[in-house]
């Protein structure tokens, strides 16, 4: 779904040659890179690239990594980030598109060098399960591996067991040396990955045309949601909390197409293309990004408000708290925009670090523990010792 104005172009500035690194020229570097579209089928709805080493080249994100808590995430997962060239993140259509993947999104990872990628598509699936039973198996004559079933398929005549155990469809690959899959769907939307890349479908010819050369690229087919959003907006106005939103969901409704590129050294090389259907649609778009960062700027000062009346919050929670928003403000405040005919150009002004520090802030608060409520004055519940504010590990 269309979420916020971001990136542009950053060219690649250095790669592997054999054995040595070799700094490629301006114009090498300028040169738009194509996505490789082998492992992308038309059951795919959105693509987002994500290119971690060219990410840790913001400072932000650089200090981000040498965070304790997040690092230990990195550990459990078997392997460097840093050595993977290229993440894909394959975003499924909705599940009443026909043919419809059965699972979440499915991943592509790309390695600068060769890689035990056995031990690695095996070790992906037991870091997080480590109860259930990993076996290979052989899929479109790739070596594979997925969950073993602790019990049998129940027959059609049989009622279907409550306590049977939950066993995960997620599968591995080893594709290549280099290239590890993960598909959440089984063995059927695996083999789809496998033998046959995109044919037709709404995001084939914007895949083509599409530059990766950015920190991050998110490409984003519309039409497969738009059912989706309308069900979801119908929900929220007729429920008895209904309350104005942030009309992300009604200018994605207008599109056909939203191309996002973030750039986390240089917010200013930020954008986003959003592209509707006719100029009436566009019209639409560029009206609701100024009702969209009116409602966010609103609701941001209520949120501050609303943190004024918690006196039982820590000083140093209201801070992190304080800084997001700021931070979001700054972003906010960026925000420029043009029309074009069917097109909307989104784009980001200020700040080179804007981006990555606001990447920095929202990751690291997604590990903060979130501060239980003491009870109130005067209650007879008493007070238990897990009510407490957590204090970071860097407190004197």
């Amino acid at each position: 779904m269309c979420k916020r104005a971001l990136v542009a172009i950053f060219p690649v500035l250095a790669f592997l040659a054999g054995l040595s690194a070799q700094v490629v020229t301006a114009a090498e570097a300028a040169r738009p890179r194509p996505l490789d579209l082998t492992y992308i089928t038309d059951d795919f709805c959105g693509v987002v690239v994500l290119h971690p080493q060219q990410m840790v080249r913001s400072p932000a994100v650089a200090a981000l990594l040498k965070n304790e808590d997040f690092a230990t995430v990195f550990k459990e997962v078997g392997f460097d980030p840093l050595k993977l060239v290229e993440v894909l993140m394959l975003l499924p259509a909705p599940q009443e598109a026909p043919g419809a993947r059965s699972g979440g999104p499915s991943f592509v990872l790309r390695f600068s060098s060769p890689v035990d990628a056995d031990a690695l598509a095996k070790a992906m699936l037991g870091k997080p399960w480590k109860s259930l039973q990993v076996v290979p198996v052989t899929v479109a004559g790739k070596k594979c591996y997925k969950f073993e079933a602790a019990l049998e398929e129940p027959a059609k005549t049989e009622p279907e067991r409550r306590d049977r155990p939950f066993v995960p469809r997620t599968i591995t690959c080893v594709a290549d040396s280099r290239t590890v899959l993960a598909c959440p769907g089984g063995e059927a939307d695996l083999k789809k990955m496998l033998t046959g890349g995109a044919t037709k479908g709404p995001l084939l010819e914007p895949l083509r045309r599409l530059d990766v050369t950015d920190d991050l690229v998110l490409l984003m087919a519309m039409e497969p949601m738009h059912k989706q959003i309308e069900r979801e907006l119908a929900r929220a106005k007729a429920s008895p909390r209904s309350s104005p939103e942030v009309p992300l969901d009604e200018i994605a409704l207008q599109l056909q197409i939203a191309t996002i590129k973030l750039n986390l050294s240089d917010a200013s090389q930020s954008s986003a293309v959003l592209q509707a259907a006719d100029a009436a649609g566009a019209a639409k778009v560029d009206e609701q990004i100024k009702v969209f960062r009116q409602s966010a700027k609103a609701g941001i000062s209520e949120e501050r408000k609303r943190l004024a009346t918690r006196a039982e919050m820590p000083e140093e929670f209201r801070k992190e708290m304080e800084g997001m928003m700021s931070v979001a403000e700054k972003l906010l405040d960026a925000l420029t925009w043009a029309k074009s005919g069917t097109r909307v150009t989104v784009t980001l002004k200020g700040d080179k670090g804007l981006m990555g520090d606001a990447l920095a802030k929202m990751l690291l608060a997604m590990w903060r523990p979130i501060p239980a409520r003491p009870p109130k004055a005067g209650s007879d519940i008493p007070k238990p010792a897990d009510t407490e504010f957590p204090k970071r590990s860097d407190n004197k």
